[in-house]
């Protein structure tokens, strides 16, 4: 099997395309689609890209059937009142949408060993697809970003990945102005950016994520177990 986040080779012909058909792989965005979870990395990378770019950003927040919908929302509440009034002319009100993805009827037969091998098939590529929808009713919005780090190793959240879903956007919309990126590890758009620097970025700008959200259980107390939650550790362990 070809390990896409390994092959440079792929990555490198995917970018070629890009650059022959617009003369840049990705670049900094006046406006933005942003899928916001309320959890750590979206909320923090939301706030650390509206500060050193400047950037507007347009949240969206998928109701995809997660087990942990309630406490998912919960986060995003409270963080869009911050965020609003932290950012008035930068952030905008949250985007809601509900569709499940999978779809109820399919996501019962996933076998678990594929889910623990790639996560729940295509669910971020459908997100961000579902983002440039959302792009498309805004003006002049042409960029869906995630907050996927250098540390995240699912296939779907690799770079060749979100440059293929690029060039996916770019043919589907018959403009080749789309982009779909991550502002934490897309060489174009500056350095990696760890969780850990994240959150250190976070603590010295004085932006509170403690209420973020990123265990997938249904309880009010993070379980400390889930992969999301092992994730999160990185911010006090590294």
């Amino acid at each position: 099997m070809i390990q896409i986040k390994s092959d440079k080779k792929i990555m490198s012909e995917i970018e070629n395309i890009l650059l022959r058909k617009r003369n840049f792989v990705s670049k900094i965005p006046e406006k933005a689609v942003f899928l916001f979870s309320g959890g750590f990395d979206s909320t923090a990378a939301i706030a650390y890209i509206i500060e050193n770019w400047g950037t507007e950003i347009f949240p969206l927040f998928i109701n995809r059937g997660q087990s942990n919908i309630e406490y998912e929302k919960e986060a995003v509440k409270h963080f869009e009142k911050i965020l609003i009034e932290r950012y008035p002319d930068k952030f905008n009100k949250v985007k809601e949408i509900n569709v499940n993805i999978p779809a109820i009827e399919i996501k019962k037969d996933i076998p678990k060993k594929l889910q623990d091998i790639i996560g729940h098939p295509m669910r971020n590529p459908i997100m961000e697809l579902y983002g440039v929808q959302y792009a498309s009713t805004l003006d002049s919005v042409k960029t869906v970003l995630i907050a996927s780090t250098p540390t995240d190793n699912y296939a779907h959240s690799q770079l060749a990945t979100l440059r293929s879903l690029t060039i996916s956007a770019c043919m589907g919309m018959d403009d080749w102005n789309w982009q779909i990126t991550t502002p934490l590890k897309d060489p174009f758009l500056g350095k990696n950016i760890s969780k850990k620097g994240l959150a250190d970025w976070a603590i010295k700008n004085n932006f509170n994520f403690d209420q973020t959200r990123s265990c997938i259980e249904n309880s009010k107390t993070p379980c400390g177990k889930c992969v999301a939650c092992k994730h999160r550790k990185e911010i006090y362990e590294l």
